[in-house]
């Protein structure tokens, strides 16, 4: 009754749209629709329909303009085409970026310019799901908009649907306001959520629909949010699985949470090198934490590093990796419905792929790659725990390193440094990729570098403490490398060398100056009975107990208890991430306990080895112009054939032995070292006796014992200040009977290490 009769093209045009949006066969105008009211619960009936279009078929013709509208028919008709989003007379757009407008003025405008509303909505929808259907946008984005226009479609079958029952009598026109009431609340849900998902892409945009589900007004929004959900995070997991399961990162479009920032593996190279820690950003607004668990999000990003250390290596695993099948099913999409319970389930399973991938990056690292044997490696030769090494090589080289770096040949040192090593490891594997080589600043500078130390007042006397007149000798400037291969480097990285090179030049050093006080000690006592050496061998006494101490504190107070302290951590630790941090510890607390990060300490304490070097270095300038170095050399190449002749295994050294007493051999052998020692006392002593040798001796005694006090004084205040345990062991070793911190002597104001007050 309601429904024209009449020639209607637009009828026609509908019938075929909806033949095609709803996957329909449309040879000439047979179509047959598919049933689309079952699960959708938006739609009013079913609307499975035969030959739908059969009453257009043939017909054509239109409006005739505002003044054409001949009934309630040709209204209906309007509101079809635009329902479809075609103009008529009635419903028509505005200018460009304008909305739908009545071109009616009857009785029935207030009821039309409703549908306008509904119209704009509809042309909204679909530009964004044309828009958002480009790659550029995203999978995710791409997915959501293929879930919102199978609503749009589902539209598309509702309106068949109406136009039929239209057509049968079943109502007026303004019953299809009614019918389409649900219908029009999808497209409510549809718009909240193309306003939601504004200028979002990604985990951002599934966080959002997320949290737009749990607010739904109503059963209809919650469905439709909760499968544009489910459609549009399916790529989203498709990522997720390949970056937890295999190491693998897939994302094309930037819609993941981890980002590649590239850069090349330069942890080995560059002591500034972030690439473990910064080759893989987090973006935090594409973490939708809201749908993955609660699973932190270090979690899920330290899975996928570690698996991605595993392809470094040639892994590949099977398909899915390391995911099991119960990991594979419950990331796999989302769904609102599913509550806790899955949430608990995808918690557990990024949990336990955590375990697998730490578990087996660890193994790779600590055991099959011997991470404990490089370290053992570099303790042996940089932390100089094989003593023997040291001592064959400054044997060896000792002489060299006295030059000017400039004079020296690199090449040489280091055939005479494998040569040491070799030899100490006798003749096993060890130090193979061990090398030396030389820095162009002093170790105060090295620090300074490192540590960014400011231009502070007497900076520039600071940095050139070890530089002396500014030309570097080798021993002020060796310096070892080691080769670390992949991926043990990403614990004993460039940093970690550098901090170890930092604790060996401060051990050699040392090493070196207590080694040539010894030497001096040993000098001394060959002429210990000669008037007026008391004053020299109690100075060098005081210094050798300085230098003695301070050795064995780094050696045995230091080193060995926090080596022991980092193998226990790395035996303990679960994740590659903590070994690191252990062994960063470990090297960060001897730098610190070793005097390395203080400065005004390390400051005092320069000049104290530097006053015992240049000390030594003084007294065997003199010591060989008296002449009894060639003594020494002459008595000891006397000793040695009068020992070649009583080896018993050499002819006549039996019957040699037979012929001398014991006690007869002592006794020459006490007036041979007696008369010795007569010889070289007369050159010593006479240098002895010199006034300025006394002078000499008194200028570096003060200035020693002056160092000392200030240094013993700073320790005690500091540990006071700052409760630090080692300060306080240093300083009872250095003061054991309080008598530095007793003496109120002042404060040492010279300029020069081994020069007056």
């Amino acid at each position: 009754m309601y429904l024209r009769s009449g020639d209607r093209g637009s009828g026609q045009a509908r019938g075929r749209r909806g033949s095609e949006v709803m996957g329909g066969k449309a040879e000439g105008h047979d179509v047959n629709v598919v049933a689309c009211g079952a699960g959708r619960p938006w739609v009013e009936e079913d609307c499975t329909h035969k030959n739908l279009l059969e009453s257009n078929k043939g017909k054509g013709g239109g409006y005739e303009g505002v003044g054409g509208v001949k009934g309630e028919g040709d209204i209906v008709d309007a509101i079809l085409d635009g329902c479809t989003g075609m103009e008529g007379s009635i419903f028509t757009r505005g200018k460009v970026g304008g909305g739908w407008e009545v071109r009616y003025k009857g009785v029935e405008r207030g009821y039309l310019e409703l549908w306008c509303g509904v119209f704009d909505t509809l042309d909204g929808l679909k530009g964004w799901v044309k828009d958002r259907s480009r790659y550029g946008h995203g999978l995710v984005s791409h997915a959501c908009a293929g879930g919102v226009e199978e609503y749009l479609r589902e539209w598309d079958a509702m309106v068949l649907e109406i136009e039929e029952r239209w057509r049968r009598g079943e109502g007026t026109a303004r019953m299809g306001w009614v019918w389409t009431e649900r219908g029009r609340r999808g497209l409510e849900a549809l718009e909240r959520i193309r306003e939601e998902t504004e200028g979002r892409r990604g985990g951002d945009m599934l966080a959002a629909l997320w949290d737009m589900g749990g607010k739904a007004r109503d059963e209809i929004e919650w469905e439709i949010v909760g499968n544009v959900l489910r459609k549009g995070s399916r790529p989203w997991w498709d990522i997720m699985r390949g970056w937890v399961g295999r190491g693998e990162l897939v994302d094309r479009y930037g819609e993941f949470f981890v980002k590649d920032g590239g850069g090349k593996r330069d942890v080995g190279k560059e002591f500034n090198s972030d690439w473990w820690e910064g080759r893989w950003k987090v973006i935090p607004e594409q973490f939708p934490g809201t749908f993955t668990g609660g699973v932190e999000v270090d979690v899920v990003v330290r899975t996928g590093k570690y698996l991605n250390v595993m392809r470094s290596m040639g892994w590949r695993g099977e398909e899915g990796g390391i995911l099991e099948e119960k990991d594979e099913r419950v990331m796999t999409e989302v769904d609102l419905g599913e509550g806790g319970g899955r949430m608990g389930r995808l918690r557990e399973s990024f949990e336990a792929l955590f375990r697998r991938a730490s578990g087996m990056v660890l193994d790779l690292v600590v055991r099959r790659e011997g991470l404990m044997d490089t370290l053992t490696e570099i303790k042996r030769w940089f932390l100089i725990e094989q003593g023997d090494y040291f001592v064959m090589f400054m044997d060896l080289a000792g002489d060299v390193l006295k030059r000017s770096v400039k004079d020296i040949k690199v090449g040489r040192i280091q055939s005479l440094l494998t040569m040491s090593i070799q030899t100490s490891a006798g003749g096993g594997s060890g130090g193979e990729g061990v090398t030396a080589g030389f820095k162009e600043y002093s170790l105060v500078s090295h620090l300074d570098a490192i540590h960014s130390w400011g231009e502070e007042e007497g900076g520039d006397k600071f940095r050139d403490l070890y530089k002396g007149d500014g030309d570097l000798k080798g021993l002020e400037a060796i310096v070892l490398e080691m080769d670390v291969k992949w991926p043990v480097e990403l614990v004993v990285s460039k940093k970690a060398i550098t901090k170890y090179q930092l604790l060996f030049r401060h051990l050699f050093f040392a090493k070196h100056v207590e080694m040539r006080l010894r030497v001096g000690w040993k000098d001394c006592m060959t002429v210990k009975r000669v008037r007026g050496g008391n004053r020299t061998m109690c100075l060098r006494a005081r210094m050798l107990h300085f230098a003695s101490n301070f050795v064995h504190y780094v050696m045995f107070e230091v080193v060995r208890p926090q080596w022991i302290r980092m193998e226990k951590g790395i035996s303990e630790a679960g994740t590659v991430d903590r070994v690191i941090e252990v062994h960063g510890e470990f090297l960060d607390t001897c730098l610190k306990e070793c005097l390395l990060t203080n400065q005004v300490l390390l400051k005092t304490l320069t000049k104290l080895m530097g006053c015992c070097l240049k000390f030594e270095e003084e007294m065997k300038a003199r010591w060989e112009g008296t002449g009894v170095d060639e003594d020494k050399k002459k008595v000891a190449v006397e000793e040695r054939l009068k020992r070649m002749n009583l080896d018993p295994r050499r002819e006549g050294g039996i019957e040699e032995k037979r012929r001398e007493g014991r006690e007869q051999r002592m006794r020459e052998r006490y007036d041979e070292r007696l008369g010795r020692e007569k010889r070289m006392g007369e050159g010593v002593g006479g240098m002895w006796r010199e006034r300025e040798y006394d002078n000499m001796v008194e200028r570096f005694g003060q200035n020693f014992d002056s160092l000392l006090g200030v240094f013993t004084r700073r320790l005690a205040s500091d540990q006071q200040k700052q409760y630090h345990s080692h300060l306080t062991n240093l300083s009872t070793r250095l003061d054991y009977n309080g008598f530095w911190s007793a003496t109120q002597d002042e404060a040492w104001t010279g300029d020069g290490i081994g020069g007056g007050k």
